[in-house]
């Protein structure tokens, strides 16, 4: 096991976590069970119920047998944006709530030190506007943003171009890659 960090550079040493803080994990966890549940439903829901299962989790994966039914464009992105929002909105209040504590998370699930911690957080904060954007399915970025207290303007931006760019370029790849899906969804029948 990975020793605990301590936290980066410049942060207050007592934070005070909200009332709410609880609740964020308890939305973790259930968005990590829906995760389990589609990859479970997956070969027989990206044919039956593709919605239900972008609803359910939107990975890559998901993305592309969505794509491979008869799904519309528009049920594609409305639920595809809303499941990858929800879950980097979580994150980033995992992050907003927890502050120090996610980045001994991170010590402990990525193996980080602090120094390699320090050299994300100092990356984040000079290319923020790239980095959410490219990043927009990560949920280590989105609890930067919340340990970062991007404010939610900035943030709604960042995530509706990079929501936009990510689910137009999947759809891109779709329609190029029609006929490989069309035999993925025929096997997965």
């Amino acid at each position: 096991m990975a020793e605990a960090i301590d936290a980066p550079t410049g942060y207050e040493p007592e934070h005070q976590r909200p009332a709410w803080a609880p609740l964020t994990l308890l939305a973790f966890v259930v968005l990590v069970v829906c995760g389990y549940l589609a990859t479970g439903l997956a070969p027989r829901w990206a044919i039956t119920n593709p919605e239900g299962l972008l609803l359910l989790h939107s990975r890559v994966r998901h993305l592309l047998l969505a794509l491979g039914s008869d799904i519309s464009w528009w049920a594609y992105a409305g639920i595809a944006s809303f499941r990858l929002a929800l879950a980097f909105v979580v994150c980033h209040l995992i992050g907003r709530a927890y502050r120090n504590d996610v980045f001994t998370w991170f010590g402990r699930y990525l193996g980080s030190t602090r120094e390699s911690i320090d050299g994300i957080l100092s990356a984040f904060d000079r290319a923020d506007w790239i980095i959410v954007p490219f990043f927009v399915g990560s949920n280590i970025v989105a609890a930067v943003t919340g340990i970062r207290e991007m404010s939610a303007r900035r943030l709604a931006v960042l995530l509706t171009i990079g929501l936009a760019v990510r689910l137009a370029f999947w759809y891109w790849v779709a329609q190029v890659f029609s006929d490989e899906i069309d035999r993925v969804l025929d096997f997965l029948a």
